[in-house]
């Protein structure tokens, strides 16, 4: 939401390179809180099904996939 509303405020008319760096910088930030949501929910609900252990060690794999998607991937490039 935040990059549509900054948007907003300083003008739609046009797409500059100081919006581009501002909405994609707000974007990589806000994935972060749903990388956690989602690992933790992973963490919950295999904890039911399966053992503590390995619950934890398929939560933490898993952050660490979308650390590596999300972040390293994209700053590569």
């Amino acid at each position: 939401m935040a990059p549509a509303a900054y948007h907003r405020q300083t003008g739609s008319h046009k797409v500059k390179e100081e919006f581009l760096k501002i909405a994609s910088k707000l974007l990589l930030f806000g994935m972060l809180p749903l990388m956690m949501a989602f690992c933790i929910d992973v963490y919950l609900i295999a904890q039911i099904i399966i053992s503590n252990s390995i619950a934890l060690l398929l939560a933490s794999l898993l952050t660490i996939l979308f650390i590596f998607l999300w972040y390293t991937l994209s700053h590569s490039r």
